[in-house]
């Protein structure tokens, strides 16, 4: 009895055998129809080539019998005439030698075909020189001209013969390579065909065992990436817990140094701003380590969270002399009312932080439903970034050289981020230096 845990195995060997017929079946089919397509094509080039060569030749000769005609004309009417059919039949044989040139795909023709060009400039200025002694009424003189061109105008008739020989032999050459190449194929086919059970079966037994240990081994990983990852957020949440105690420590010193020492103020104002900054610090490290905690997934109000962030947003772009436009869609996504604030709020103030101070700022949210997502879009006019800080602008504790001076952790999108991809969304950032900024977040309808 067929053991439960082979049956996959069977199956997976054979559907690949059937597949692998199936592609075996297509490549046959494919290679006919390349074969047939071939034969067209060759059929094609060679009939066009005997008719270009065939055209050559007999430009070449029309143009003998014009000039031999030119030379015993004398009205002016009918020597323009004939200069006008001379002319034409230049501009027709110089037509076929380029539309040729392409064409001269067979062994020898591409020579065949250069001593043909070759030849038919030779006649041009023999023809020349025979028409400028027949305009002269030097007929005599235009006759010898026209008799010593003869070995030319023979050469360019073997030229033709030869190159329509050419063609010829070529085709029958290339049909014969053609269907030798089709049972050729038909051979290849059936051997691989048992080979490629051999293979299969093989294989399958292969890649099933591979696939079962890499499964096993991605599972133990991500297992242990995760703890470590809790790990890593329960300690950075335990740092920014206990480092508050000897900060309000550092506080309370500096506000009584500013009191005992108030000639010093630009040193109180130092450590006071150093105190600020690390709060800071802690309560965007205390963020990161509750993200898990927090419950991901619920479902929260577009419009109902931008209002809530607005009032606070709308005051901090006019402090600046700058102005908030918001239009948004008011839609369910798949993220808590908290989580998606503080997403809004961290974007919102970036802008106002990274300002530029010469123009005022103009910050936009704008929000739509598109397919089975929700796109939030955070743009300013403000600095913006260069390339490779912008690859790096989602990196925690990431600062530009160019904004080191502006007071921050560098958490800010980092946090974003985080927040987005936990809840099922993505985050990307298109910034150009000088000019501003714009962050798409796309998060899940709470319908889709």
């Amino acid at each position: 009895m067929t053991d439960s845990r082979s049956r996959p195995l069977l199956t997976l060997a054979f559907g690949s055998v059937c597949v692998l017929m199936i592609i075996a079946s297509l490549a046959g089919y494919v290679q006919w129809l390349r074969v047939r397509d071939s034969v067209a094509v060759i059929g094609s080039n060679a009939l066009a080539s005997i008719r270009l060569v065939q055209r050559m030749g007999l430009d070449t000769e029309r143009e003998r019998i014009l000039i031999d005609r030119h030379i015993f004309e004398h009205e002016p009417e009918r020597l323009a005439a004939l200069e006008t059919e001379i002319a034409n039949v230049e501009v027709d044989l110089d037509t076929a030698s380029v539309s040729y040139a392409p064409l001269a795909t067979f062994r020898g023709e591409a020579a065949a075909w250069h001593q043909l060009t070759r030849d038919t400039a030779a006649l041009a200025p023999r023809v020349a020189a025979a028409l400028e002694l027949s305009r002269k009424d030097a007929d005599a003189e235009a006759r010898l001209a026209l008799a010593a061109a003869e070995p030319i105008y023979d050469a360019v008739d073997n030229d033709v013969t030869r190159m329509v020989t050419i063609n010829q032999a070529g085709a029958d050459h290339s049909l014969a390579a053609i269907e030798q190449l089709q049972r050729d194929v038909v051979e290849l086919r059936s051997v691989l065909a048992g080979l490629a059970l051999i293979f299969v079966i093989g294989l399958g037994i292969w890649v099933t065992r591979t696939i079962g240990r890499r499964e096993r081994q991605i599972e133990h990983n991500a297992l242990a990436l995760e703890n470590r990852n809790r790990e890593l957020d329960a300690f950075a949440g335990r740092v920014a817990h206990d480092l508050r105690g000897p900060l309000n420590t550092i506080k309370l010193s500096g506000s009584l140094l500013a009191e005992q020492v108030p000639d010093e103020p630009r040193t109180a104002l130092i450590l006071q701003r150093g105190v600020v900054q690390m709060e800071q610090l802690i309560e965007d490290l205390l963020t990161l380590s509750r993200l898990d905690s927090e419950a991901v997934g619920q479902v929260a109000q577009t419009a109902a969270v931008v209002a809530l962030v607005e009032d606070d947003l709308q005051r901090a772009a006019r402090d600046v002399g700058g102005t908030l436009r918001i239009d948004v869609a008011p839609v369910a996504v798949r993220c808590s009312e908290g989580l998606l604030r503080q997403v809004l709020w961290n974007l919102g103030e970036n802008a106002v932080k990274y300002r530029r101070e010469e123009v005022p700022l103009e910050l936009r949210i704008d929000g739509k439903a598109s397919d089975a997502e929700y796109v939030l879009r955070v743009s300013d006019n403000g600095r913006g970034m260069i390339p490779n800080d912008a690859h790096s602008a989602f990196e925690p504790f990431f600062r530009a050289a160019t904004t080191k001076a502006v007071p921050g952790t560098g958490l800010g999108l980092a946090i974003v981020r985080r927040i987005v991809e936990a809840n099922g969304g993505r985050v990307s950032l298109d910034s150009v230096a000088g000019r501003g900024t714009t962050v798409e977040v796309h998060l899940r309808l709470a319908t889709g």
